[in-house]
């Protein structure tokens, strides 16, 4: 895939002047040491044969438009306390929504089991993993947050765990979720409880989950940014002496259908340099980047794919030795290695023309020095607005929305890529900022509002959690597990 273009650099010339804005990208002004850009919205197909879409927050719109051609079919065995009649209506209405005509293509058979205690459901949405066997046709669910006492306690944990060990998808919902947005429902004078927009949002965001979980790809790239490309997001978690590296990896097959795996690896405190430790803060050693690295590639020719480029998304920092583990087993490849920092980060983004101050999604704040300065040191540095105002077509039209409830806090990139022959520098950092909004889309949990990561840092941070949550004989079982790459919908 070719990198979006830019026009070559004059001496004096203004920044604003000096790279034509295209399709991919609008050039809006100098702030400071920023070139200030404007990216533009990657698409996605909900079949081949259908019109692109920019955002599927209306699922009404979807319905229209789309059609799975691939049927799919699922049995849901969920457990909740009995006499409880939001979850009962919740699941009236899944159930009804997926029977329409319109839509995916999808046949969700319901199996309710009412229980008389906390414990007790618990216990049998524990059980049913255990019992279920292999069976890509079951996905266990059950509510959660009714206690956290006795086997209730890190239930969510426990569950994903025996749901990556035997392979079976698992649905949790929270019931304080639910009720909390039931009051805010109550709240809107006019409405009915169950006919609230946000309520008839959950219920088709709880649909796009079990289409997924299922085995369906509920909507694919519109655009080759993944062509020959493994997406890997890393991500840690601290178990006493022991750091936990979770890893999710993507892959689009023939650059459309997206394909998600789960992965880890663990390292020892004693593995890190005291200096940088001190200095910067955990990172990942380069031994253990290295392992992981070659497990992935190795995944990758087990499934008879051509992957040319590779891009790791982490949250730990980037220090040179693992720099160096990158490059030893990437040497062939193309690759890019960005951190992404999303928290303790102070700079916010404004927009004084919107009526709230809301920024755009997708705009995005190149340092113009490191623009300079790349062919030397092969680093970039920009921020980006992943959530903010956004341009979403639904059945009523086109209409502008913030994709936010709070002030957006953007997120702080370090891009380190490999001497890629004949790319600009602009180019690159274009083609990272709308590669993490496509991963955004792509999380199917929560598709009315994307989270501000992409996806596979999502999960990662997901793995390492969980793995450092659950008991010694759980964790070695998960540990193997996930040495056999399982796909990610059993963590969703």
């Amino acid at each position: 895939m070719d990198f979006v273009g830019g026009t070559k650099k004059e001496p004096g010339q203004h920044w604003k002047k000096m790279y034509v804005s295209t399709g991919d990208f609008k050039v809006i002004d100098e702030l400071g040491n920023f070139l200030l850009l404007q990216l533009s919205e990657p698409k996605i197909l909900f079949s081949s044969s259908y019109s692109s879409f920019l955002f599927p927050r209306e699922f009404t719109a979807i319905r229209r438009f789309y059609t799975s051609d691939e049927p799919y079919q699922a049995t849901l065995k969920f457990f909740f306390f009995k006499g409880d009649k939001i979850v009962e209506n919740l699941l009236e209405r899944i159930y009804k929504y997926t029977k329409w005509n319109e839509g995916f293509n999808f046949t969700l058979n319901i199996q309710p089991y009412q229980v008389d205690s906390y414990s007790e459901l618990c216990d049998k949405i524990l059980n049913a993993l255990d019992v279920a066997g292999q069976d890509d046709k079951v996905i266990v669910g059950g509510v959660i947050g009714y206690s956290n006492e006795g086997s209730c306690e890190n239930l969510f944990a426990k569950a994903k765990a025996s749901s990556l060990i035997n392979q079976i998808a698992t649905h949790l919902i929270n019931i304080n979720k639910i009720r909390s947005m039931l009051e805010e429902c109550k709240s809107k004078k006019g409405e009915n409880l169950y006919d609230c927009n946000a309520y008839k949002a959950y219920i088709y965001n709880n649909i796009v989950q079990l289409y997924a979980k299922a085995g369906g790809i509920p909507w694919i790239p519109g655009e080759n940014l993944l062509q020959n490309t493994a997406v890997i997001g890393l991500a840690t978690a601290r178990m006493d002496r022991e750091y936990v590296v979770g890893v999710a990896f993507a892959i689009a097959f023939l650059g459309k259908e997206i394909k998600s795996f789960l992965t880890t690896s663990t390292y020892n405190l004693n593995e890190l340099d005291k200096d940088i430790l001190k200095s910067k803060g955990i990172y990942i050693p380069r031994k253990t980047v290295e392992e992981l690295l070659k497990g992935i590639v190795a995944s990758c020719k087990k499934r008879i794919l051509t992957i040319r480029r590779f891009v790791i998304f982490q949250t730990p920092i980037i220090v040179q030795e693992e720099l160096t583990g990158i490059s030893e087993v990437l040497r062939e490849n193309d690759w890019f290695l960005v951190h992404v920092k999303n928290y303790g980060f102070p700079k916010r983004i404004y927009n004084t023309q919107t009526s709230d101050w809301g920024p755009y999604r997708g705009t995005y704040l190149l340092d113009k020095d490191h623009l300079d300065s790349f062919k030397d040191t092969g680093i970039l540095k920009a921020v980006l607005a992943t959530t903010g105002r956004a341009f979403v077509r639904s059945n009523r039209g086109e209409e502008e929305i913030p994709l936010y409830k709070a002030t957006p806090r953007p997120i702080e990139l370090e891009i380190h890529a490999s001497r890629i022959a004949g790319s600009k520098p602009l180019n690159l950092s274009i083609y990272i900022g709308r590669l993490i909004l496509l991963l955004n889309k792509l999380d199917w949990e929560a598709y009315t509002y994307w989270p501000k990561l992409p996806f596979v840092i999502k999960y990662a941070q997901r793995v390492a959690t969980i793995i450092s949550k659950v008991d010694e004989k759980t964790r070695n079982k998960l540990k193997y597990a996930l040495s056999l790459t399982p796909e990610l919908r059993y963590i969703m």
